[in-house]
């Protein structure tokens, strides 16, 4: 579900600022292009956890009537707000890469989904079953949700994140020039 609702909330990011024409007001505004991504990524980041905290209903309702393991739903919900903010920072980039709120969707989606699957399709690739899972969304997401908070995963999301918001970084300004 974060994988369609994700991209649904970035897609009109940029793209939509281009298409109507206030992306020119938004760059004569004494602001950078970092502030800018930055600014729309805490926002998208910011509905998407709120999103996601809805959710603690269900753990806190089942830990009322028996012993919960809160172990894996803190991983859970750690890994959940990494992959998370990998996928916003990814629809963002899309967002800034055209002027079609449409295209930035799909393209979003496409990629977001690719990534999550990746690591099932290793199984039909033996010789590339390591780089599937290496750069795989799911991978990295299953010893979080089992409780278990490895620091490659946590840094894999972190970079994700930190690069695509510095190539939509660079797309803002490649549109200045």
């Amino acid at each position: 579900l974060l994988a369609i609702l994700t991209p649904a909330v970035t897609m009109r990011l940029i793209a939509e600022e281009r298409r109507s024409g206030t992306y020119e007001l938004l760059s004569s505004l004494p602001v950078t292009d970092t502030q800018v991504v930055l600014g729309k990524f805490l926002g998208a980041f910011g509905l998407m956890i709120a999103t996601l905290g809805l959710t603690l209903v269900y753990a806190i309702s089942v830990s009322l009537f028996g012993a919960l393991d809160w172990g894996p739903v803190i991983g859970g919900y750690l890994g959940l707000s990494l992959y998370v903010a990998s996928l916003v920072s990814l629809g963002l980039l899309c967002s800034t890469l055209t002027e079609n709120q449409i295209v930035a969707f799909i393209v979003a989606f496409i990629l977001g989904s690719l990534l999550f699957i990746l690591s099932w399709l290793s199984g039909l690739f033996p010789p590339l079953a390591t780089l599937f899972d290496g750069v795989s969304f799911a991978a990295h997401l299953d010893s979080m949700s089992r409780g278990v908070i490895d620091t490659r995963d946590v840094l894999y999301f972190l970079s994700f994140t930190g690069g695509a918001l510095f190539l939509s970084v660079l797309s803002m300004r490649r549109h200045h020039a």
